[in-house]
C-alpha cells in the first residue's frame, strides 16, 4: 500500500508540474490579454478496493489543481462497458468539479476486464461506487469538499444512480440521471426487462438485453421475483427528499422508456427535489434562453478593425466600416456545437439601423464563427439597394464565399427605415428558416427560406453581428436589443463524449447541454448538504446506508423490506424513558437473516437493546470503538421493533 501511495503521489506531482508551467508559459509568452483555460490533471488506472469482498477496482479522475475546494461529481457508465477516453471527466473539471469515472465491477472494454466477476445490476455492487468516492476523499482531500457529493449516471449508470439514490440517501448532495431504468423487472408492465431490454421485441433497435439481465440478476423475473424486487428503485423514492434530483428522458425514448422516470416520480409524490426534464419537439434548450441587452458577457470580438461594438445602457451599438475582410461580433454556444441542418433552432431581436452607407452591408444570425469569411450562416442580412434598404432571409454554404451557387436568399417586401425599430423572429424547423419583420404598427411580413438538403453546411456555433462590406464607403451602424437565442433539445438515448456514435453526434451534444442545468449550481454550492430526517418511513432495496444507520437483509441483492425508524430522541438515556431509537424492519420475503448498524453512540459502551414482534425480550450490547451499536440475526415473518436505551 506505501508503494502504491508512493507512485500515484510521485505522478501526481508530475502531472501537476506540466499543468502550471503551461499556465505560466501561455501566461508570459503573449503581450495580449487572453482568456486561458484551467490547465486539468487527469489520472488513469487508479486502483482501490471494495469494502465488500476487497476486490481491486479502477478509476479515473480529473481536475484542476488550483482549486483546493472542487466539488466531487462521480460518473457512471452505461450498461454495455465503460465509456472511451477521459473526455467526459475532462470536460466537467473544466467546469470546476473534481470528477471520477468510476469502473463498475465485471465491466469491459474490448477484450479487457477490469474486474473478475459479474455485474449485479445495482445490487450490492453499489457499494463500490461510494467506495470510490470515499477513496478519493482519502487520497485527494487537498482538492475536494468532502461535504458536497454528487453523481451523474448515463442509462446503466442512470440506473446506478436509482440504486444510490435509494441505499444512500444522506450521502449526495445532487443527482443526474440520464435515460436509466428505475425498475429491472419487478414490474411485469413497467420493469426494464420487459419495458425496454427487449431489443427487437421491444424496438430500441440495440440488441436484446435480456439474457445479459438474467446472467447478472439470477434469472428471470419469473424465476426469482424477489431479487428484482430487490432492485425497484422506483419503490425507494420516498427514501430520499433530500438530494436534488435531475431526471433527463425523451417522450419517444425506447431504450430506457419514460416511465421509468415517471414511475419513480410519481411515487415521491409530494417532494420537491425532484426535478424531471422531459423532451420533445418543443424542448428548447436553457443554455442560450439569454436577454442580451442585460450583458453582452462572453461574447468576441473578431480582431480585424471592421466592426467596433459598446454597450450602453441594455442596448448594444455597433458600427461597421471597411477593412478589407470581414468583421465578427459573436457569442458561441455549447448548444449550437455539431448542429444539423435537421436540427430546430431560434432567435428573436430588436434592431434599428440609424445610417447605411451604399457598399455597407451586415449579417445577423447563425453562423460558424471560425470562419473567417462568409460561410455557414443563417440569418438575415440588411444592405442598401437601389436608395433603399433591403432586408433578405440568407444561408451560406460550405462553399466558395459569396458565390451564387452557394447561398440561398429570400427577399422582403418591406423596407426598411433608418432610426426606426423593427422586430424580427428567425425560426429554423424542418430545414426552413422562416424570418418575420414587424415594426409594432402595420408592418408584419414573414419570408420562408428552404435550406439546402444538398449543399454542404459545417455546424453553426454562434449567433453573431456580421459586417462583409464590398468597398469604400461601406459604413453601417445601429442597435440591436433584446436577443433571444434558443435551440431545440432531445434528451436521447447518446453518451457525451466523442465516439463513433456518428449518427448521434447531435444528440450526445444535447446531453452535455444538459450539464447546464446543474453543473453551475453544483460549482456555486447551491445544493444543500442532505440531512436525514429524524423519523420516516423506508423502503428497504436489499440494504440502506445513513450517516446514522445501516440495516441489510440477506445478502444485500435479492431480499427487500420496509423500515419505520426515529432517532430524534438520545438513546443515552435510562430504560423505559422516552428517549430511544427506534426501527421497526419487516421483511418481504418471509424469514431472512439481517443486520442492523446504529451509529453515533457512545464508543465501547453497553446498550439495552429491546425487540417486540416476532421476536421478544432484551439484551445488552456493547457499541466498538467508533460507537456503533451492531445488531444481527434472523427476521421472521411479522415486523419487528427493535429500541436502543442507555444501561445505566
Amino acid at each position: 500500500m506505501e508503494k502504491t501511495n508512493l507512485s500515484l503521489t510521485v505522478r501526481r506531482f508530475a502531472a501537476i508540474f506540466v499543468a502550471l508551467a503551461t499556465v505560466a508559459f501561455i501566461s508570459y509568452s503573449s503581450d495580449k490579454a487572453v482568456s486561458i483555460e484551467p490547465e486539468i490533471v487527469t489520472e488513469t488506472a487508479l486502483t482501490y478496493q471494495s469494502t465488500l469482498d476487497n476486490l481491486n477496482l479502477r478509476i479515473d479522475v480529473s481536475y484542476n489543481p488550483q482549486n483546493n475546494h472542487a466539488p466531487i461529481v462521480l460518473v457512471l457508465h452505461g450498461y454495455s462497458g465503460p465509456f472511451p477516453g477521459e473526455d467526459i471527466i475532462e470536460r466537467l473539471a473544466q467546469k470546476g468539479v473534481f470528477a471520477i469515472k468510476a469502473y463498475k465491477r465485471g465491466s469491459t472494454k474490448g477484450d479487457i476486464r477490469f474486474s473478475d466477476v459479474v455485474p449485479d445490476d445495482s445490487g450490492r455492487e453499489t457499494r463500490d461506487f461510494v467506495d470510490a468516492v470515499e477513496y478519493v476523499k482519502a487520497n485527494f482531500s487537498q482538492y475536494v469538499d468532502p461535504e458536497n457529493v454528487n453523481v451523474i449516471g448515463y442509462s446503466g449508470g442512470g440506473g446506478n444512480t436509482y440504486s444510490l439514490l435509494g441505499k444512500f440517501p444522506d450521502y449526495f448532495r445532487s443527482a443526474a440521471i440520464y435515460f436509466g431504468m428505475s425498475d429491472y423487472g419487478d414490474d411485469p408492465v413497467y420493469g426494464w426487462y420487459n419495458n425496454g431490454a427487449a431489443g427487437g421485441q421491444g424496438g430500441n433497435g440495440v440488441g436484446d438485453y435480456r439474457p445479459i439481465i438474467e446472467s447478472r440478476i439470477g434469472g428471470a423475473p419469473s424465476a426469482v421475483p424477489a431479487n428484482y424486487r430487490a432492485r425497484d428503485m422506483s419503490l425507494a423514492a420516498k427514501n430520499n427528499p433530500y438530494t436534488q434530483i435531475h431526471l433527463f428522458y425523451d417522450k419517444d425514448e425506447k431504450i430506457c422508456p419514460v416511465t421509468h422516470a415517471e414511475r419513480y416520480t410519481n411515487n415521491a409524490a409530494g417532494f420537491t427535489n425532484i426535478i424531471s426534464h422531459i423532451s420533445d419537439e418543443n424542448t428548447y434548450s436553457r443554455e442560450l434562453q439569454e436577454t442580451f441587452a442585460a450583458s453582452s458577457k462572453n461574447w468576441s470580438l473578431t480582431d480585424n478593425g471592421s466592426i467596433a461594438v459598446k454597450q450602453t445602457q441594455g442596448s448594444l451599438y455597433w458600427s461597421t466600416w471597411v477593412k478589407g475582410t470581414e468583421g465578427i461580433y459573436a457569442k458561441k454556444f455549447q448548444s449550437l456545437r455539431y448542429y444539423r441542418p435537421t436540427d430546430n433552432l431560434s432567435a428573436k431581436f430588436e434592431l434599428k439601423i440609424n445610417s447605411a452607407e451604399k457598399k455597407s452591408a451586415v449579417l445577423f444570425g447563425f453562423r460558424n464563427s471560425d470562419d473567417t469569411e462568409l460561410k455557414n450562416s443563417l440569418g438575415v442580412i440588411v444592405t442598401p439597394m437601389s436608395s433603399q434598404l433591403r432586408l433578405f432571409a440568407r444561408a451560406d454554404y460550405d462553399g466558395t464565399p459569396l458565390k451564387g451557387t452557394n447561398r440561398d436568399l429570400g427577399s422582403f417586401n418591406t423596407s426598411l427605415a433608418l432610426g426606426k425599430t423593427y422586430y424580427l423572429t428567425m425560426e429554423l424547423k424542418n430545414q426552413i428558416l422562416t424570418v418575420n419583420l414587424k415594426d409594432g404598427k402595420s408592418v408584419n411580413e414573414t419570408v420562408s427560406l428552404p435550406v439546402s438538403q444538398t449543399q454542404p453546411l459545417k455546424e453553426v456555433n454562434s449567433f453573431a453581428i456580421s459586417s462583409f462590406n464590398s468597398g469604400t464607403g461601406g459604413k453601417m451602424n445601429g442597435r440591436i436589443d433584446n436577443l433571444k437565442v434558443s435551440t431545440y433539445t432531445r434528451w436521447i438515448h447518446a453518451m457525451p463524449h466523442d465516439s463513433a456514435f456518428s449518427t448521434a453526434k447531435s444528440f450526445w451534444e444535447d446531453n452535455i447541454v444538459a450539464e447546464n442545468y446543474f453543473i453551475p449550481d453544483i460549482v456555486a454550492g447551491k445544493y444543500p448538504k442532505p440531512a436525514l430526517n429524524g423519523k420516516a418511513s423506508m423502503f428497504i432495496p436489499g440494504y440502506i446506508v445513513t450517516k446514522h444507520f445501516e440495516v441489510m437483509l440477506e445478502d444485500g441483492k435479492s431480499k427487500s423490506g420496509s423500515l419505520e425508524y426515529d432517532i430524534n430522541d438520545p438513546a443515552d438515556v435510562p430504560s423505559g424513558s422516552q428517549g430511544t431509537r427506534e426501527f421497526k424492519i419487516t421483511s418481504n420475503d418471509g424469514p431472512v437473516n439481517f443486520s442492523l448498524m446504529i451509529k453515533n453512540l457512545a464508543p465501547n459502551t453497553s446498550y439495552i437493546v429491546t425487540s417486540e414482534g416476532g421476536l421478544e425480550g432484551n439484551n445488552t450490547l456493547s457499541t466498538n470503538g467508533e460507537g456503533v451499536l451492531s445488531i444481527d440475526g434472523v427476521l421472521p415473518s411479522a415486523p419487528v421493533t427493535y429500541r436502543v436505551f442507555a444501561s445505566g
